[in-house]
């Protein structure tokens, strides 16, 4: 059997990636005159690049300002929680809003609010990303949203998206005793949502040749969340979007940033509504997604959410330091890996809501019976 095209692009591929290693090698060993020499001043030239090139993109990029883009801001999901800070932080920089979501009187409370505070213009448009059927998606997506925005007062003057809306689990679960609505909602509104509403916005701002869209994924993502594991690979898929979606819009001068920031106060994930480092407050968050648009495809938007994912998604994934890590964190008595503090929370959440954890229980031994196993 013969090489077909393909396979010989891809021998070539990796004939031209030796050659060059090679090369490199070879010249570092003829500059530094020993193998390990040269091998350490590869390392250390590899992390001096990658460090000089962070630095350069932290304090020499400019972030991209949306308001210069566009007049309007299309904000998803913004009667509460992130989505509504964006939407006033957006409103404090003097852009115009179209507020997104399914319950018009939050929303009309909300834009009476931003016209009185900000004096900038806000509209309402109604819509139930999770309870819709193909039909209705065709036409919201597809004729109602885009007439909106070409209509006055809008006009198309549209510079930033915003795709906040999501929704997540009442407690950590397993896969197993997640309900079936519930699993279809995450799909609909944390995959569908993002990529319906893209799809229907991208070609003006491509068309208009500038914008930026802001997608909010979770910092569960980073790493395997064990009991969070629906939601957190729903929220992977907004984060690979975003990258994926960023580099084919960057030529039409389009920004897109996925921004995944853990835990933040007073949005009711969280239990505590004082701000920490843990968990950051609203503005910071969103203000750290500003700092970060068109400088970044991917950010926390919190410095300490970044440091949280590099500990979550590196440190704790190596086979070795994780594994040296977690054994003693269990000597100390502290959380060691993501399952550890995700049973502790499904611990906690049992003890306090019998209720709900009940006919969870007695759904899977029903299931199990089904399967044939006696519970």
């Amino acid at each position: 059997m013969g090489l077909k095209q393909k396979d010989r692009n891809l021998v070539k591929g990796l004939v031209f990636f030796t050659v060059l290693c090679a090369g490199v090698y070879f010249g570092a060993l003829k500059l530094f005159g020993d193998p390990l020499r040269a091998v350490g001043g590869l390392v250390c030239l590899y992390g001096g690049v990658r460090l000089a090139l962070a630095a350069r993109t932290a304090f020499l990029v400019q972030a991209v300002d949306p308001k210069a883009c566009g007049r309007w801001a299309v904000v998803t999901g913004c009667t509460g929680g992130l989505g509504q800070e964006f939407a006033h932080r957006c409103a404090s920089r003097g852009m115009d809003l179209v507020l997104v979501s399914r319950s018009r009187p939050k929303l009309e409370v909300l834009a009476g609010e931003l016209k009185e505070k900000y004096g900038v213009r806000a509209v309402v448009l109604i819509f139930d990303f999770a309870k819709t059927s193909v039909a209705a998606e065709e036409l919201f997506y597809g004729k109602l949203l885009p007439e909106f925005l070409a209509a006055a007062p809008i006009s198309g003057d549209v510079g930033l998206l915003i795709n906040n809306v999501g929704v997540g689990d009442e407690a950590p679960f397993a896969v197993d005793e997640i309900k079936v609505a519930d699993i279809a909602d995450m799909v609909k509104v944390n995959c569908g949502a993002i990529v319906n509403m893209s799809r229907a916005v991208l070609p003006l701002l491509k068309h208009r040749r500038k914008g930026a869209v802001i997608n909010v994924s979770s910092g569960s993502c980073a790493q395997p969340s064990p009991y969070l594991a629906t939601y957190a690979s729903s929220k992977a898929f907004d984060l690979h979007f975003s990258k994926s979606c960023s580099r084919e819009c960057r030529e039409f001068g389009v920004h897109v940033l996925g921004i995944r920031p853990y835990y933040i106060s007073g949005t009711g994930l969280y239990p505590n509504a004082k701000p920490s480092y843990n968990a950051p407050a609203k503005r910071d968050v969103v203000e750290g997604a500003f700092a970060h648009l068109g400088k970044y495809e991917v950010s926390h938007a919190w410095w300490v959410h970044s440091l949280m994912g590099y500990i979550f998604g590196t440190v704790f994934e190596d086979p070795i330091f994780g594994a040296v890590i977690e054994r003693l964190a269990k000597r100390a008595k502290l959380n060691g890996s993501m399952l550890m503090i995700q049973k502790q929370a499904r611990e906690r959440s049992m003890a306090k809501n019998d209720g709900m954890w009940k006919p969870i229980k007695e759904q899977s031994a029903v299931h199990l019976g089904r399967l044939g196993v006696k519970a």
